[in-house]
């Protein structure tokens, strides 16, 4: 299917199952929900399709060479998702992010993006999440990661080399100025707070990170959920040493 009828008809879905109330289709146990979600959008996005996966809250999978995992999943359309993947052949260097993702929302993962089109929260007919993720989407990849890069979700939090962490929120601005975030980082000297725009750098970890663009949150569906891409370049000796 062509990625912009995939997309339309993922759209019209969306309206339609947004009103439709839990099914009593058997899971487990009589009565339990097969879909306890406002949002389902699996039967648009996956029948037919090769590029669904399924993920168990107990069981992250490796979807392309990238970690997908799902924390929870509330019931609205919010929920929380992690991911890693290692940045090259040594595993001290390592990348990962965990953070808030709607469904029907859209984030990256390594040289792809996906999408969650369903979430059931834990009940009593199975004790973890489990949710359905849409990946390799092409009807809208103009935020998908370059080459090596990483990102840090807004609102959420990344990880490099095992400790380092970093965070950040979209600065309010009143004019028509290019995006910019505030950073919070931990260096190998310390945290640091910097408030960045496209182009600017800071330390993280033993790496100096350069900011490669800033994507909004955006609503609807297959609408980015809101990161900084981050380029990470080896540091100078010195880096992050001035106070």
């Amino acid at each position: 299917m062509e990625p912009i009828h995939f997309a339309m008809k993922l759209i019209a879905v969306a309206g339609v199952t947004a009103s439709v109330a839990c099914n009593d289709e058997q899971k487990v146990g009589g009565g339990c929900p097969l879909v306890n979600s406002p949002i389902d959008l699996s039967e648009a996005a996956c029948d037919s399709h090769d590029i669904c996966h399924y993920i168990y809250g107990d069981a992250p999978q490796n979807i392309r060479g990238a970690t997908i995992g799902l924390d929870s999943c509330g019931s609205s359309d919010d929920a929380t998702f992690f991911g890693s993947w290692q940045l090259d052949d040594a595993s001290s260097r390592a990348f990962k992010w965990r953070g808030p993702v709607r469904i029907g929302g859209m984030f990256p993962s390594r040289g792809y993006l996906a999408s969650p089109v369903q979430c059931t929260p834990a009940d009593r007919c199975y004790p973890y999440p489990t949710t359905t993720v849409a990946v390799a989407l092409t009807g809208s990849d103009w935020p998908k990661l370059d080459d090596d890069d990483v990102f840090i979700p807004l609102h959420g939090l990344a990880t490099i080399d095992h400790a380092f962490h970093a965070s950040a929120t979209l600065d309010d601005r009143g004019d028509a100025a290019g995006a910019r975030a505030t950073i919070f980082a931990e260096g190998v000297h310390g945290a640091k707070t910097t408030d960045a725009g496209v182009g600017d750098a800071f330390p993280w970890g033993r790496y100096l990170a350069s900011v490669v663009r800033i994507v909004e949150p955006q609503d609807g569906v297959l609408g980015p959920v809101g990161w900084v891409e981050i380029k990470l370049s080896d540091a100078k000796p010195d880096a992050g040493a001035r106070r």
